[in-house]
Formats: C-alpha cells, structure tokens, sequence
C-alpha cells in the first residue's frame, strides 16, 4: 500500500528524496577511475602524506554531505512554498 508524505514523514520511512543514485555503467567507471587514481597516488606519498590525503578525501565527503543537507533543505522549502501558493489561490486556479 502506497503512504502519503505524511505517514513516510511520521514513520520515518525512507522516501525518494533519501534515495542513492542508481549504478549504472558510467557512474561505476568513473567510481573505478577515482579509485584508482587514489591507488596510484596513495602508492607514491610518503605515510605522512598519505593520511593527509585521506584527511582531504574526508573534509571532501564532509563537505559534499554540507551541500547535499542544504540543497535538501531549499528544494524542501521551495516545495512547500510552492504548496501554500497553490492552496492560497486553489479557488482561483479551478475557476480559470
């Protein structure tokens, strides 16, 4: 049975918005490349310098997920000022 985006919302279930990006062949090719590329590099730093890499490679996801938390929170925004502009001009919208 289908929930409304309230009861997903309330319980907590995971919606289409939460949802990865599918794999598809270009996509894993490119994930492959990146890791190999690391291997490559990582293989010719010194120690030191190779967790200063992998400390990079976190402040990247750790910045990657900042932007994908707010990219979520505007289009939510967006959504739901959308939503009141519908239902503030519903009478309006049926009667044109």
């Amino acid at each position: 049975m289908k929930k409304s985006v309230f009861e997903t919302l309330y319980y907590c279930l995971p919606t289409a918005w939460e949802r990865r990006v599918p794999k598809s062949e270009e996509r894993t090719a490119v994930h492959n490349k990146i890791a190999e590329e690391e291997r490559y590099f990582i293989e010719k730093m010194s120690l030191d310098d190779c967790q200063r890499f992998q400390e990079l490679k976190n402040l990247y996801a750790q910045a990657t997920e900042m932007e994908e938390i707010n990219l979520f929170s505007n289009s939510f925004t967006i959504g739901a000022t959308l939503m009141l502009e519908i239902m503030s001009n519903k009478e309006g919208a049926i009667n044109e």
